[in-house]
């Protein structure tokens, strides 16, 4: 990783010690990353199942994201924090940033159901196209054992390229969540020449190299990068703030995006 002094690094290492020391009496049984298993939909006592959507989960201590894409290619992912209560097993999710939402508040009531595997979540009451139905998810665990310096919850603060001499800057909403090995990133920006609006999320590994980063998506809205490892440059500010810079290797147009971490919900 790029550091400026030797200085900075070792107060740098000495910060992420004490912080992973300090977080691992925290960790809860929701936790981790996930794979959905199967969806059901009940309405009006019709039961409607399905198998063949695939989705992908994380939670953090205190923020959880979700990518998800069926069969059609229809692509959903979500993003907020959550509160957990480990004697009822309720478990609220606060929306930030959706497909469909967006950046609007909202808020779903989860039963939480503990299995050997993983857990099974229940939403008592979900609209769809103006319909209550009852919605249950069954998820599996995706066990790791790897930390790293990166764990954590990321906003995007600034995107801009680099073309020909010529720097170009878009707004867009983009979250990222490193942990274990893991990563997941949404995103959401309007395209300058349709004014589209384009949405795009993906799910892979990744490993940390001296100065750099390669992450390899194995799950994306995006198939040209899907199982193709990507190197990074990353320049880590501090603790709360790094920059990741992709350079082309058809064009040599360089992208190059900023994140700083998510606060902590509990000092908000």
């Amino acid at each position: 990783m790029k550091f400026n002094s030797p200085l900075k690094y070792f107060i740098f290492s000495c910060i992420l010690f004490m912080l992973a020391c300090g977080s691992k009496g925290d960790v809860h049984e929701m936790e981790g990353w996930y794979t959905m298993e199967q969806q059901i939909f009940i309405a009006n006592g019709v039961e409607d199942v399905r198998d063949h959507t695939k989705q992908y989960k994380v939670f953090s201590d205190e923020y959880y994201s979700y990518t998800n894409m069926r069969e059609d290619t229809l692509t959903t992912f979500g993003f907020g924090y959550y509160t957990y209560d480990p004697a009822t097993k309720k478990l609220v999710e606060h929306n930030l940033f959706n497909t469909s939402l967006l950046d609007s508040a909202s808020s779903f009531d989860l039963q939480i159901e503990p299995h050997p595997a993983g857990y099974k979540q229940v939403i008592p009451k979900i609209m769809i196209a103006g319909v209550p139905n009852r919605l249950i998810e069954d998820y599996t665990r995706i066990n790791f054992n790897n930390t790293s310096e990166m764990d954590g919850v990321w906003k995007l603060t600034e995107h801009y390229t680099i073309e020909n001499a010529d720097t170009v800057r878009d707004t867009r909403i983009q979250y990222k969540i490193f942990k274990g090995g893991r990563f997941m990133w949404l995103q959401y920006f309007t395209d300058k020449e349709t004014g589209a609006p384009k949405k795009g999320f993906g799910y892979g590994e990744f490993q940390l190299n001296d100065g750099s980063i390669v992450e390899t998506n194995q799950f994306s809205s995006y198939p040209s990068i899907t199982g193709v490892p990507v190197n990074l440059q990353l320049d880590i500010i501090d603790e709360d703030n790094f920059t990741q810079t992709i350079t082309s290797d058809t064009d040599g147009s360089i992208s190059v995006e900023k994140y700083t971490r998510m606060p902590k919900r509990s000092n908000s």
